[in-house]
């Protein structure tokens, strides 16, 4: 793409795919489309520090930039930000965007700014973070919230990290770690659901004792939700103990309607309903899925 200016002023909606942009070419191309509302860039390469600045653009979608030294968006009306990237982006500014609601950043290495680059946004609703190191999430408007690690690190799994999220008027949280290594400690008093999935983390670690312990001190922060969905491996990783049952306090003894999938076929439908039943006490409904099948 030749350096030149480019003019469509009344252009709202602009999506690139696949194309080599260096800064200069793509800040004559944006500067020449002062009406975009909604941008799409989507594994374009040739970027250096790609800077996106306007007044008027609402959503703004970045997928596979994965060269760019740093991303810099200054749009104060920006509504809707995604961010994936598999590469070496080592710096992102989102601190002009004051007016976001919902946004995405879903890394594949890590970005080690990245909750200075989210903690002044303060009206955010809907808030996704996939496989990024994040500890600490405190908004005072989010709604929605996904936490997810998606990249199995066996040099880890015995290393725990501890995540603070303070969001009062949270009213779903979506959280998946195929690792199992993060403690979620959740004050969200409002909280309508909770999805947690660990489906993936049973397959390689054995399920003992210390499993167990460490599964009711992880459930116990979901204790504020009305609704709780567990997706685990197998049953197994729900059989707690009949001596752990004596000694520890049910971790949900608040949570008014609890769903349990698992990924392997069911062994023992009535010893895991008994376990349930102790996780969650004063449930007033208990659904058990396995392989296509629902046992209410």
């Amino acid at each position: 793409m030749p350096s030149f200016y480019y003019c469509i002023p009344s252009l709202t909606v602009l999506k690139l795919d696949g194309i080599e942009l260096a800064d200069e070419v793509f800040h004559n191309l944006f500067m020449g489309c002062p009406s975009l509302e909604k941008l799409f860039l989507h594994y374009c390469f040739g970027f250096c520090e790609l800077k996106v600045s306007s007044l008027n653009l609402k959503s703004f979608e970045l997928i596979g930039i994965d060269e760019a030294d740093s991303i810099l968006v200054e749009a104060v009306n920006l509504r809707s930000f995604l961010l994936e990237t598999h590469g070496g982006v080592c710096n992102l500014n989102l601190v002009s965007c004051k007016n976001l609601k919902n946004l995405t950043l879903e890394f594949f290495h890590h970005i080690p700014n990245v909750e200075d680059a989210i903690s002044e946004l303060l009206i955010l609703e809907s808030l996704t973070v996939v496989d990024s190191e994040i500890h600490f999430i405190q908004y005072q408007y989010l709604k929605v919230l996904v936490l997810e690690t998606t990249i199995i690190d066996a040099y880890n799994l015995d290393h725990k990290m501890e995540i603070t999220v303070d969001t009062p008027n949270l009213v779903s949280f979506h959280y998946e770690d195929v690792n199992f290594t993060r403690k979620v400690l959740l004050n969200s008093p409002n909280l309508e659901e909770a999805n947690i999935n660990l489906a993936y983390f049973g397959v390689r670690k054995k399920i003992d004792m210390n499993w167990y312990v460490d599964m009711i001190d992880f459930l116990s922060y979901f204790d504020c939700a009305k609704v709780v969905s567990l997706y685990v491996y197998s049953e197994e990783c729900l059989m707690f103990p009949q001596k752990l049952r004596k000694f520890c306090r049910s971790p949900l003894p608040n949570v008014k309607h609890l769903k349990v999938e698992t990924r392997c076929e069911l062994k023992s439908e009535s010893l895991l309903r008994d376990a349930l039943l102790w996780l969650s006490p004063h449930t007033e409904t208990l659904s058990i899925r396995s392989e296509n099948k629902v046992r209410s």
